[in-house]
């Protein structure tokens, strides 16, 4: 006796909604492994980019744009300044200013010319200490309580030589990175005569590294040792920069890595012990349009496996 049809049609379809069903538990569960993968990989390969962002920044930051300032004044002006040198900055080191007005007024213009010539420069600056008087680019003045930068030129005796620092110019306020050198050329600063110093705007400097970070949409922060920000090249979370604020606290050896989840950035760090002018470094790259990418992907995952079911009868 043979089956009923009405039997036989039950069987296949409940057959044919237990293959959906697993069909779409497989699709399901492999779209979630695949969607967490490419959530691990997504997240490796934005902290490894991070990495090389941080030290291609910092690397551009002070050993190419602030160290071409130094150099230009290492061949321009200091390789003159040593101790044996017969040059005009040298004597004027030694001796007093009224016997050589002459040559003061020549080394104001040749200070001007560089300043003028070196884009990004904010100003130079010598402190002769032993006759007590300065000049700049602009001008001679007799003694240092007249000066624009006074209060600066006070603090250079105390003030580290040889390294770059941010500042405000004592008249105008502006944000400047500075460097000291003592005088003659890299003496010891109990010995110095006096002291040479450059500004650079940093106005400038941000300039030149937001055209770094635009493209990529990532925000650089850039601190000193005490925390202070010296750059920030877009606004982020206060939570974020609490987070590099504390990390510039720890210091530590190496490059950090960390995915703050909660604003969906992956947040590397450059602590100041690895930066020549103790500088810590914060790259902030959002994940946000790549996981919304994943989470279209899966959506579509899922959907297509309810589709993939047959109705029942």
């Amino acid at each position: 006796m043979g089956l009923m049809p009405g039997w036989r049609n039950r069987y296949f379809v409940r057959l044919a909604l237990s293959y959906s069903a697993l069909a779409v538990l497989l699709i399901g569960t492999a779209g979630g492994y695949l969607y967490d993968r490419a959530n691990a990989v997504m997240v490796e390969e934005i902290s490894k980019d991070s990495q090389h962002t941080l030290l291609n920044i910092q690397g551009y930051l002070e050993n190419t744009l602030l160290q071409k300032y130094e150099d230009t004044f290492i061949s321009q002006v200091m390789a003159t300044v040593i101790p044996d040198s017969t040059d005009d900055l040298m004597i004027l080191l030694s001796d007093p200013p009224v016997s050589h007005m002459y040559q003061i007024t020549t080394f104001v213009n040749d200070l001007n010319v560089i300043a003028a010539a070196n884009e990004g420069l904010a100003g130079i600056t010598i402190y002769f200490a032993e006759s007590d008087y300065v000049i700049d680019e602009k001008h001679y003045y007799r003694t240092p309580a007249n000066a624009a930068d006074s209060a600066f030129i006070d603090r250079l005796p105390n003030t580290a030589p040889n390294r770059w620092l941010l500042r405000k110019k004592d008249e105008t306020g502006e944000d400047v990175l500075t460097y000291v050198y003592t005088l003659p050329y890299m003496m010891n600063q109990k010995s110095a005569k006096g002291y040479l110093y450059i500004d650079i705007s940093l106005a400038y400097v941000k300039t030149i590294l937001n055209q770094m970070t635009n493209a990529s949409k990532e925000t650089l922060i850039a601190l000193d040792r005490a925390g202070t920000v010296m750059f920030q090249s877009r606004p982020v979370a206060d939570r974020v920069m609490k987070l590099a604020s504390e990390k510039v606290a720890r210091d530590g050896s190496a490059i950090e890595v960390s995915k703050d989840n909660a604003s969906d950035n992956i947040v590397a760090y450059l602590p100041p012990s690895l930066s020549a002018n103790g500088w810590g470094y914060v790259v902030v790259k959002p994940t946000n349009s790549f996981f919304s990418r994943l989470k279209s992907s899966r959506t579509i995952l899922y959907g297509a496996a309810r589709s993939s079911s047959w109705p029942a009868y």
